[in-house]
């Protein structure tokens, strides 16, 4: 007997985690077709906050699987918004997802061909097979100076994957997928630390994604922030060269894609500011969160120590 499929979601509760909407765990992108025609052996390393902490993003198998992308995120969005109705229903968070593939790309709003069954499995693999690992501590050259270098990063043990381990059945067979999210996940689950999203943010891709999943976390109960454009470089997940970056996000700014968030480049000082003319944005574009936010202290992007802990903790 078959495992029957865990309840569809529908597009009005639809939940990201909030730690993918506010750090770099996932590249922007894979790499132009010049440098690596299928995104193999990519990897990246962005600092967070005031304290320099930094992410390390690498494929396990490089010679078959790139990093894990934004798209590829979205397979983290369906199960972030069923792991949230079991645990609204008061059930056990931890044994496996099952759910066919048409359920989860009709879920996520994608068609139901035989491409895009391939492109979700390939997502599959990208995200069991990247490792993700934090620096919980960076060297100090001297009083007040920060060297950015990624070998000035200590970096905390062997790191965890995104999802614990995926099957499918043989071709030809109607029985639905299973997965399981790594325990940190779950854990992030059952705290709440995930926020409701609009079914158009699966809509984007690449750096208009991750600035608008920016909005999305941290525009709460202030109206606008401003940030370094380094620092928006090291914390995008970039996989692609300084310069291309800074014209990919003048063009954004130029497109205004994001609705009631007003992007602005500020040549003179280097930042990039995100306005928008409600201060309660939540309310406002996605509606109310699931669970307690609290505002950033500090620079917006700062992990606080014992968060990493934490997750690092509940690591697989």
């Amino acid at each position: 007997m078959q495992p029957a499929s865990d309840a569809n979601p529908s597009a009005p509760f639809l939940r990201d985690f909030t730690a993918f909407l506010k750090h770099p765990f996932l590249a922007l992108g894979p790499r132009s077709r010049g440098d690596d025609q299928r995104g193999r052996g990519t990897e990246f390393e962005a600092t967070l906050g005031g304290s320099c902490r930094g992410v390390s993003v690498e494929p396990l198998k490089p010679d078959r699987f790139g990093v894990a992308t934004l798209a590829d995120g979205d397979v983290l969005v369906y199960a972030a918004s069923v792991l949230t109705q079991r645990l609204n229903a008061g059930q056990d968070l931890h044994p496996p997802i099952t759910a066919s593939p048409n359920e989860i790309l009709r879920t996520l709003g994608k068609p139901t061909d035989g491409r895009h069954h391939t492109l979700l499995a390939a997502s599959f693999e990208r995200l069991a097979t990247t490792n993700v690992r934090f620096a919980l501590l960076r060297v100090r050259h001297s009083a007040g100076q920060h060297n950015h270098s990624p070998q000035n990063f200590a970096y905390a043990g062997p790191g965890f994957s995104l999802i614990e381990w995926w099957e499918r059945p043989p071709r030809g067979s109607r029985a639905p997928w299973r997965f399981r999210l790594p325990t940190w996940l779950v854990s992030e689950i059952e705290s709440k630390q995930i926020l409701k999203i609009e079914p158009s943010l699966l809509q984007r891709r690449g750096l208009e994604r991750r600035v608008a999943g920016w909005a999305r976390a941290y525009l709460g109960q202030r109206s606008s922030w401003e940030i370094d454009i380094a620092q928006v470089y090291r914390l995008a997940g970039a996989l692609t060269a300084p310069r291309q970056f800074r014209h990919e996000l003048r063009a954004l700014v130029a497109r205004q894609p994001i609705h009631s968030v007003t992007l602005v480049f500020d040549p003179t000082q280097q930042k990039l500011r995100v306005t928008h003319e409600n201060a309660l944005i939540r309310a406002s574009i996605d509606g109310p969160s699931l669970g307690t936010e609290h505002p950033a202290e500090g620079e917006p992007f700062d992990i606080p120590e014992e968060e990493l802990r934490a997750l690092l903790a509940h690591r697989t």
